[in-house]
This record gives C-alpha cells, structure tokens and sequence, in this order.
C-alpha cells in the first residue's frame, strides 16, 4: 500500500478513485519527459517564480556541498559565506520554506469558516485579531521579498562565478 501514499493522496482514497491516481502519475510522466527533453515542462513555465524558488536554493546547496573552487579574487571562506547567504535568501524568499513566520496564522485560520448558503469563507475572528493577522502578514511578505532583492543581488555579483 505504500506505493499509493507517495502520491500525495491518502490510501482509502486511492484505492476510490484510482482513476484520479493514474491521472497524476501521467500528469507526473509528461512534467518528467517535457524536462528530460527541454529541460523544462510547460508546469516550470507557468509557475516560474515558484519553480526558480524552489530550484535554485536546492541548486546552490548541492554547490555548496560539493564545490572544489572558488573566485580567483575571494577567499574560500568568503566565497562560502557568499553562497550560503544566497541560498538562505532565496529560501526565505520562497512561502514553502521561508524562516518568518505570522505569529497569528493558525489563530486566524481557526477562525475561517465556510458558509454553506453561498459557499464563501467567513472569518469568526473579532477585529483585533484579523488586523493583527493581516498586519503581521503584510510585514511578512516585506521581508520575503526583501530577501528575495538580496538574493537577486548577489546571483546578480556573482552570476559568472557559479560554475565549478
């Protein structure tokens, strides 16, 4: 059964709806070929801010891990702390894997209820809570992308020096 729950879905659920299964993993094998054979599939094309997220710091990571050089003009040691500073950056940068956090999210989201008479999402929480959620939400998306701007500059610095 375990085969089943690599798919994200839950086993109960693939076992009644095997259909829905099968189309994933073909959906799963068309992203695959279109990458084997361009490099990249129409998914990375359509969500390219998340894939670039979501790639690069993995990239830089493996870099870092098994890099045998550096910048004739850095030290070693600099040039680590280079590549480790833009590999935090862009993973904070990401919503997946970013270290901010809103202290109100799971307050907040308690607090959403669905409203069946016209399927719309309403909120419980008093006023106080909601300004503080959304408050702490707009900080927080003021420092992704802040650090998404410092990982920019200094893939933008070095660009010519990621190579090994």
């Amino acid at each position: 059964m375990a085969i089943f729950t690599k798919t994200g879905y839950k086993t109960k659920y693939c076992l009644t709806h095997p259909w829905k299964v099968i189309a994933h993993k073909c959906y799963d094998l068309r992203n695959a070929w279109q990458r084997a054979n361009k490099g990249y599939s129409y998914e990375d094309v359509w969500n390219m801010d998340s894939w670039f997220l979501r790639i690069v710091p993995q990239m830089l990571s493996e870099f870092i891990r098994d890099h045998h050089g550096h910048p004739v003009d850095m030290p070693e040691e600099e040039w680590d702390k280079i590549l480790i500073q833009m590999e935090k950056a862009f993973r904070n940068a990401y919503e997946e894997t970013t270290e901010f956090e809103n202290p109100y999210e799971l307050e907040y989201l308690n607090s959403l209820e669905l409203d069946p008479k016209n399927s719309t999402i309403q909120s419980t929480a008093d006023e106080a809570l909601k300004n503080n959620y959304h408050n702490a939400e707009e900080s927080r998306e003021k420092l992704m992308q802040q650090s998404f701007d410092e990982g920019m500059k200094l893939f933008h610095e070095h660009f010519y020096s990621l190579w090994d």
